[in-house]
């Protein structure tokens, strides 16, 4: 789908900046993610609803991508019990993010958080290499937002207390619907004093850091300016770091290849069936929508 953007509006490449506040023991990461998560949500056509949802897990995949080091991955998944079935996103060290939201369509589902929730579900996050999975684990998702339930799984699961912030803008465009998608995460490195964070984690949610977090026009120094904003009051707080990583992109990993291998995981008479009723065997992708469509010539040396 093409991309109208608003003439007036400025048009920003996504970015991905991390780095450490040293005399508190603590590391950052900010992720401005608007393209990337408008990527998403246009292949999937969700509504506003999902598209806001959706956004936010894409922002928190972001994030937490700026964690990972050569072929690591994050898969995470939300699941809920009311309308709101599933959200799934993953990411690599690249920033390389995909997503989708089950359903896709929410606002004539839901007219309440219960609607939408169900009053509670589960987030479960798999740290995986290419060869093996290095660390996986489950938690109630209990506070029925998807940035605050990654945020008690990460503090409660992996024992690394964090807070994270997501704010989503939409606007009424259904070919650019997405106005901002930004995410800032903080989390405590060992010798960290958790009062401390806990102090930074309020602030966070104070009206002047989420009008800067959320900001159409947002400075190119804004990772500075929050970290400052975080650390007023606080002592011997002023020195940190800050690099700017890979920039944040929607990318599936699907391939021709890859669907033509899930097809060799049927028997061949379910294949044969297939291609006897239809003609050909179609395989969508999930996260990206795209259709391979295999003929039996395609299928003829599979056993």
């Amino acid at each position: 789908m093409a991309t109208s953007m608003n003439p007036t509006e400025p048009i920003r490449t996504d970015t991905l900046s991390r780095g450490v506040i040293t005399a508190l023991d603590i590391r950052f990461v900010l992720a401005d993610c608007t393209r990337t998560a408008e990527a998403i949500v246009l292949r999937h056509r969700c509504d506003p609803i999902a598209a806001h949802l959706l956004s936010r897990a894409v922002g928190c995949a972001t994030l937490v991508s700026a964690l990972l080091t050569e072929d690591e991955r994050y898969t995470l998944r939300w699941n809920y019990r009311g309308k709101l079935s599933c959200i799934l996103a993953d990411c690599d060290a690249d920033a390389h993010v995909r997503a989708l939201i089950t359903p896709t369509s929410l606002a004539e589902l839901v007219s309440s958080t219960d609607d939408l929730y169900g009053g509670g579900g589960s987030v479960t996050a798999i740290k995986s290499s290419a060869t093996a999975t290095l660390n996986s684990g489950s938690t109630d998702a209990h506070l029925l937002d998807v940035a605050d339930d990654l945020a008690f799984h990460f503090s409660y699961s992996d024992q690394v207390e964090t807070a994270l912030s997501v704010l989503t803008a939409l606007r009424p465009d259904p070919d650019a619907p997405i106005r901002t998608c930004r995410g800032l995460m903080l989390q405590a490195l060992p010798g960290c004093d958790l009062q401390r964070l806990d102090r930074l984690r309020n602030r966070l949610l104070a009206p002047e850091p989420r009008q800067l977090l959320g900001a159409p026009d947002a400075p190119d120094d804004l990772a500075a300016r929050l970290i400052e904003l975080l650390c007023q009051g606080e002592e011997s707080s002023h020195a940190f770091s800050i690099e700017r990583t890979a920039a944040p992109q929607f990318r599936c990993s699907c391939s021709r290849e890859r669907m033509r291998a899930a097809l060799a995981t049927l028997s061949p008479d379910e294949r044969r069936q297939a291609l006897e009723r239809d003609g050909h065997i179609t395989m969508t992708c999930r996260f990206c929508n795209t259709a391979h469509t295999f003929s039996p010539d395609d299928l003829a040396d599979l056993h």
